[in-house]
């Protein structure tokens, strides 16, 4: 399927595998997306909020369990 990918700080359309619903899961159309602000803001700061969570050894996966 075509997508919006985030390739080398840039925002390209490219080819992905075809998602695969799991158990309990749907695979749905989508017609319309949008992109957060939060989003674009990563795009460009992402490596130095990885680089600062290098340097005190903050776990990558806390940002989505906080």
């Amino acid at each position: 399927m075509r997508a919006a990918v985030m390739r080398n700080s840039q925002i390209v359309v490219d080819t992905v595998p075809d998602p695969e619903p799991g158990a309990g899961e749907m695979l749905v159309r989508t017609l319309a997306c949008g992109i957060c602000g939060s989003d674009l803001h990563a795009l460009t700061h992402a490596h130095k909020m990885l680089d600062a969570m290098r340097e005190t050894d903050t776990p990558f996966h806390s940002l989505w369990n906080a």
